[in-house]
């Protein structure tokens, strides 16, 4: 009993620990993604870059909830980024809900014809990796990684 005590004591800590990466884990990088996008722009433009919650009383970018998180959000230059520290195949919408991103801020009257999108992640399973690249590629996101620039 004191074994198995242990145990799920260990695995609760672990758990813990990877749901603190997950939510940190814009806040964490922010600096060093500012630094990248501004590279990109080729100023100092995007001070006002932030993670923000938005309502979304459509449902437009998740059916599930009435609001939603974007987690890079700049409204001069219109960006729109998403990160997570690692990809799978069940994370794939993570990808395409930029594109109802972009989407929800149409139907709210925003100009998003200059709307740039990225996606920021350390790694993709091998798994999906072609199909990423390739969705990323054909709706015009700028796809950040380690082996993807």
């Amino acid at each position: 009993k004191t074994d198995i005590l242990a145990i799920i004591a260990d695995i609760d800590t672990q758990l813990k620990k990877q749901y603190r990466m997950g939510k940190n884990f814009e806040k964490y990088n922010i600096a060093w993604i500012k630094r990248f996008l501004n590279r990109d722009f080729g100023s100092t433009k995007l001070n006002g870059i932030r993670n923000e919650s938005f309502k979304d009383p459509s449902n437009i970018v998740n059916s599930k909830t009435p609001e939603f998180e974007v987690d890079i959000y700049c409204e001069d230059p219109f960006v729109i980024g998403e990160c997570t520290t690692y990809l799978d195949a069940s994370e794939f919408d993570k990808v395409e809900k930029l594109l109802r991103i972009k989407t929800y801020f149409e139907k709210k009257g925003q100009d998003v014809a200059n709307c740039y999108l990225y996606f920021f992640t350390c790694e993709i399973s091998t798994e999906i990796e072609a199909n990423v690249v390739q969705f990323c590629k054909t709706n015009n996101i700028r796809l950040i990684t380690s082996k993807h620039i």
